[in-house]
């Protein structure tokens, strides 16, 4: 499940993910919110809460992600990603993140769940 905070305001989309992210979930919910903010503000900054009851994502989520990856690859290298704060999860959540990161252009920071008000300073700064 994923959950937009009351947080979010501008460029900064901040969700927390919680049990395990279903292909639903990031139709229905993450990746509209994503384009929209691409469009109305040219570049966006993330920040994922994963709390102590997240378990991953589905099979079908890694798909829509995927697929936002190859219709968005133009916006995502040109740097309209500008940061992403990625906040507690499970070891393997935070390993996938050096796996993965550097495909990201933007900044991208790992923080303890016990850091969440570091992560919201960092992703405002």
């Amino acid at each position: 499940m994923i959950e937009m905070l009351p947080e979010s305001s501008g460029n900064v989309l901040a969700v927390r993910a919680s049990d395990r992210l279903t292909d639903d979930d990031y139709r229905d919910v993450w990746l509209p919110k994503l384009e929209e903010i691409l469009e109305a503000q040219g570049a966006i900054r993330i920040l994922m809460h994963m709390d102590d009851n997240y378990r991953g994502w589905t099979a079908g989520a890694m798909w829509e992600d995927a697929k936002f990856g190859l219709k968005h690859i133009g916006s995502v290298m040109k740097g309209d990603v500008e940061k992403v704060a990625l906040v507690g999860g499970s070891d393997w959540a935070m390993k996938s993140v050096e796996l993965f990161g550097y495909l990201v252009p933007g900044e991208v920071e790992k923080f303890a769940s016990t850091e969440l008000d570091d992560a919201w300073r960092w992703i405002r700064a």
